[in-house]
């Protein structure tokens, strides 16, 4: 069984995880700052961009992720979908999905208070618009993440390849900017998403698929 954090808007490594039915995320645990959690990456024309959800304070690493309220200073809602659609605005389907998850958040009536609904909200819309059979399971007690996975799932730091992101697999996709970033693997799931639409699930497939057969030869090398 494999145990996920709460992330916000997942690396597409993160999300082939949830292909398989038996993979759990972690409710019990504490907040972490300044991870995936609360920060997702994208890509514009210019790079990888970092967007982060503020965070009201005293969430501190003693605070229960269920616990975590958003804070809604500096209209961050409204900045974060701007640079999403100003990121993909051109990519082949953003203007099929869009619609789907504007709401999350421009529509009050939508908006989740605490970063753990939240992630969870932004998860299972995503995994609906690309038909990915997963259905939400939590840990029933702290657990905690699985560390080798965890490893695979952090998104790239900035656009120049790494030692680290040259080792992650990745099942190479249309992106929009490829033509003068090159391919940048483990984006938020948004990239996929906006890029190859209904053909995300496949792309997902094989990378699990590679996943996978990694874990089990670091698990069981002989």
């Amino acid at each position: 069984m494999v145990v996920l954090p709460t992330a916000y808007a997942p690396s597409v490594a993160y999300m082939s995880y949830l292909l398989d039915s038996s993979t759990r995320i972690e409710a019990h645990e504490y907040y972490q700052k300044q991870t995936y959690r609360n920060r997702c990456a994208i890509v514009g024309a210019e790079g990888v961009m970092k967007l982060s959800i503020p965070v009201l304070a005293g969430s501190s690493q003693q605070c229960p992720i269920q616990s975590v309220q958003i804070a809604e200073h500096d209209n961050w809602r409204h900045k974060h979908w701007y640079t999403i659609e100003t990121c993909y605005g051109a990519s082949p389907y953003y203007e099929y999905y869009a619609p789907d998850l504007a709401p999350l958040y421009l529509d009050k009536s939508h908006r989740a208070t605490s970063l753990y609904q939240h992630n969870q909200w932004l998860i299972m819309r995503i995994c609906q618009l690309i038909r990915l059979p997963y259905q939400w399971r939590e840990t029933e007690q702290y657990i905690g993440a699985s560390a080798d996975v965890c490893s695979q799932l952090l998104p790239p730091l900035s656009t120049a390849s790494t030692a680290t992101e040259e080792a992650i697999a990745s099942v190479p996709y249309y992106q929009v900017f490829a033509r003068s970033l090159g391919f940048i693997a483990n984006l938020s799931i948004f990239d996929l998403l906006f890029n190859m639409g209904p053909e995300s699930l496949l792309v997902l497939r094989q990378l699990h698929n590679q996943l996978s057969g990694s874990l089990n030869t670091r698990l069981h090398p002989y």
